[in-house]
């Protein structure tokens, strides 16, 4: 009551719970705290807790130009598109800058999961990639191939990485490797093998996105008049164009 619990909606406060796994009894304060001093209304509002707590965890909201804020909403979507398309819905999805990044997806949380097959880390990288995949469907592939995936990459090469080398996934080598030690003709072969996983799963995401180009329009249009959407959100706004999810 102290801290205007009683005026926080439970579902504001579901939200809160879901996005915040692992922050302590403070930084909970700290964000409620934030967004009671900014609300406009008598009661909290979800969306005013969602920026609350983007506030605290990225920093303040950055302003772009309209042009800037639509390939930005473009990338966002493609990203929940493909994680929508491979079974996941997103737990939150923003095209609002702060800090370092133009916007970003929080993924599904999968609080039991501990095991994962071939098939999630190839999903995951798939996922990664659905930034720039979108980008190339909507702008064509020079102007969509630009530097705002580059984090994306990252995340993708590090995942086939562990993909081949940790987990002995891939067929052609079905035992651990220890990445720094690799040298020569291995390192070689093996950083070839992680290049084209890669390539695979961006041209799937490609491949996703140019199917679905009616659920892509849709996302990116909801996204970009709200500017954030939880999964309750994306479920609404795809799931009229799936029979059912694959």
């Amino acid at each position: 009551k102290k801290h205007g619990i009683d005026y926080i909606s439970q579902s504001a406060i579901d939200t809160l719970a879901r996005r915040t796994i692992g922050k302590s009894p403070a930084n909970l304060e700290m964000i409620v705290e934030f967004a009671l001093r900014n609300k406009k209304g008598e009661r909290l509002t979800e969306a005013e807790l969602q920026t609350a707590l983007d506030a605290e965890s990225y920093g303040e909201e950055r302003e772009w130009k309209d042009e800037v804020v639509r390939k930005t909403t473009c990338h966002e979507a493609g990203h929940a598109l493909v994680s929508y398309f491979t079974g996941k819905t997103p737990t939150y999805l923003t095209n609002i800058s702060r800090g370092s990044f133009g916007g970003y997806m929080l993924p599904a949380i999968e609080e039991d999961k501990f095991d994962y097959t071939l098939g999630d880390i190839l999903d995951e990288i798939c996922c990664a990639m659905g930034g720039r995949a979108a980008e190339i469907v909507c702008y064509g592939k020079e102007l969509g191939t630009s530097t705002g995936a580059s984090s994306d990459l990252r995340q993708a090469t590090e995942k086939a990485k562990r993909l081949i080398c940790n987990y002995g996934m891939d067929e052609e080598y079905p035992f651990a490797l220890d990445a720094n030690a690799l040298s020569g003709e291995m390192k070689e072969r093996v950083y070839q093998r992680i290049g084209q996983i890669v390539k695979e799963q961006l041209e799937r995401a490609i491949s996703i996105i140019s199917s679905h180009k009616d659920a892509m329009d849709a996302l990116v249009d909801a996204l970009y008049r709200k500017n954030g959407m939880d999964g309750a959100e994306i479920e609404e706004v795809l799931s009229p164009f799936f029979a059912k999810k694959l």
